[in-house]
């Protein structure tokens, strides 16, 4: 296809690296390999199997591009406009893993149906174009509510672990270092912890809401009256007051554990009855100065351009492997430096620290790219043209 671009503008072949062959023999498709590369890897997002499949169009292509002056003019020529839409599909939905399922099965049979023409015709092209748009289509709608699903599902276990973290420094700060009744050490264990996680989640992680702040000072009374050596009447009058605000606190977000705050409450009143011993509370960790981990620039910046990628840049794990698969990445959350992928089926692919992310690409184990719906043509163009520009052997080595 190169070739025969170079010649409609023009171009001799031997400007491709090669000399003494006629334009003509670009008909014919017997040039060097490496002068089909802008054509067969112009864009590393396609999956090797799609490559192989979209190569049998190598020749009718070859055929178009000499026999119709519109081709390599209009950028809505129908066979452009086929081609850009068959390689931005391969690159999202063609599972290498299961050739079966995807878009694969569709592509292969208007490939094959392409290559059977004696002549295609733009409305021929026109034609597979709306049938593949419209197996896309199906395929994005049937997916989409799963991959929604999951999304949902990483970010209520997200938020629900950094509401129970925030519940778990709350108790701490409260609780931490005291000797308390036994009664009062299972109350904090299996309700007090639940109900401030919930709490959080509720005020979306607000640390200085009134709701919050009520909570905390709720948390202090229970230690006071727990602790206290105080008896009589007193005493009961105080358990009065601190028992409706348990209630209406605590029994409004967990009605389903009314039975263990009402026996804490009779424990109150009767702390000898229920038990003498006591139970330390572990005291809330020290914060410790953290060793400052030196991240050279380089990986600092890939850091940052991994942040403020858009939802939904596909990315391929072991890559260059025969065990390469896609993903998309379906969110990332700032609060941990996480990010969610998903199968081109909508299920979760995995979750992974940024570190680690950061770290495989590096490597070279993983890739990702930023346009995989961008229009082949022009990337193809653009590499050969800067192929020309310098007169070397085209190479493309990263994906763009």
């Amino acid at each position: 296809m190169d070739a025969a671009f170079g010649c409609s503008l023009g171009i001799p072949f031997g400007a491709f690296g090669t000399s003494g062959i006629p334009c003509r023999l670009a008909a014919t498709g017997d040039y060097p390999p490496s002068l089909r590369s802008p054509w067969r890897a112009a864009d590393e997002s396609i999956p090797n199997a799609a490559k192989a499949l979209l190569g049998h169009l190598h020749t009718p292509y070859i055929k178009i591009g000499l026999s119709d002056e519109d081709f390599f003019a209009n950028p809505e020529h129908p066979a452009r406009v086929f081609l850009d839409r068959a390689i931005a599909a391969s690159a999202i939905w063609v599972d290498e893993i299961d050739l079966k399922s995807g878009i694969y099965p569709h592509l292969k049979d208007a490939v094959f149906n392409i290559v059977r023409l004696r002549r295609q015709s733009n409305e021929d092209f026109e034609k597979f174009t709306r049938e593949l748009d419209e197996e896309v289509s199906a395929l994005e709608n049937r997916f989409q509510v799963m991959e929604k699903r999951s999304m949902e599902n990483e970010q209520d276990k997200e938020q629900l672990l950094l509401a129970k973290e925030a519940a778990q420094r709350a108790t701490a700060n409260i609780f931490g270092g005291q000797a308390v009744p036994a009664y009062c050490k299972r109350f904090i264990d299996e309700v007090w912890v639940d109900y401030l996680t919930l709490l959080q989640l509720r005020e979306e992680g607000d640390g200085e809401s009134e709701a919050w702040k009520d909570a905390c000072k709720l948390g202090q009374r229970i230690l006071w009256i727990s602790t206290s050596e105080e008896h009589g009447l007193g005493r009961a009058a105080q358990i009065e007051t601190l028992a409706q605000q348990i209630r209406n606190q605590v029994g409004a977000l967990l009605p389903h554990q009314e039975r263990k705050i009402e026996e804490f409450i009779e424990a109150l009143y009767t702390p000898a009855e229920a038990e003498e011993e006591t139970e330390a509370i572990p005291p809330p960790p020290t914060e410790e100065a953290e060793t400052p981990v030196s991240i050279d620039q380089q990986t600092l910046d890939l850091y940052n351009k991994l942040r403020t990628l858009p939802n939904d840049t596909w990315f391929e794990f072991n890559s260059g492997t025969d065990q390469s698969y896609r993903a998309k990445l379906s969110w990332y959350n700032p609060l941990t430096d996480h990010f969610l992928f998903v199968s081109p089926r909508g299920r979760k692919s995995m979750l992974m620290d940024i570190t680690k992310l950061a770290d495989q690409i590096k490597k070279g184990n993983v890739v990702y790219f930023t346009n995989v719906k961008g229009s082949f043509w022009n990337k193809a163009m653009r590499t050969i043209m800067s192929m020309l520009e310098r007169n070397v052997e085209p190479s493309v080595t990263q994906a763009q």
